[in-house]
């Protein structure tokens, strides 16, 4: 963590982070996936969206309307309560090979 003037005396000196990711290719031309985005706290407060550790869970898919591009749909939700964005909808565009 780098220095910063917000908070600066309440901040973490280091943040663990992690995510893992789940994809299933159902079909030639669809796939399932799931995410577990995780991350310690970054401040030393006792407000839980600054103080406390998070965990979201992304859930979503991807098909393949065209040959060489993909459209990937996902919604992501706090799964520890309070301490990310409530929920989160992802919408991507690839061009590129499956």
């Amino acid at each position: 963590m780098g220095n910063g003037q917000v908070l600066d005396d309440q901040r973490k000196d280091w943040v663990a982070i992690g995510s893992l990711t789940f994809s299933w290719l159902a079909t030639q031309n669809f796939s399932l996936k799931l995410q577990l985005d995780a991350h310690t706290a970054f401040y030393d407060s006792a407000l839980t969206e600054l103080g406390r550790n998070s965990v979201q869970l992304v859930l979503g898919g991807a098909v393949r309307p065209g040959k060489n591009w993909t459209l990937d749909l996902a919604v992501g939700e706090d799964i520890v309560v309070d301490t990310a964005s409530d929920v989160v909808f992802h919408i991507g565009i690839n061009g590129r090979q499956w």
